[in-house]
């Protein structure tokens, strides 16, 4: 596998497989106000603000996992489910 820079073509479904890991890990035990909060156009534009300090494994568009940097450490992960 191979990491690379977050590429603009890669939004929409680095957003997308934020959102949907979200729905499954965190959304049956957040608060109601929260899961209002995030929707697939907040994770868009969290990471919109956030790519030039993202790292994706996959080919453009169809990323498999990614990760975002600050200050030079590792953050948040998020993957598809394997199998």
């Amino acid at each position: 596998m191979i990491v690379r820079p977050a590429d603009a073509g890669d939004l929409d479904a680095l957003a997308r497989l934020w959102y949907d890991g979200w729905q499954d890990g965190h959304a049956h035990i957040a608060p109601e106000g929260l899961r209002r909060a995030r929707t697939l156009p907040s994770f868009r534009q969290r990471l919109g603000a956030a790519m030039a300090n993202t790292f994706v494994i996959g080919s453009v568009g169809t990323p498999i996992a990614f990760f975002g940097t600050t200050a030079g450490r590792m953050g948040t992960r998020i993957s598809r489910p394997l199998g």
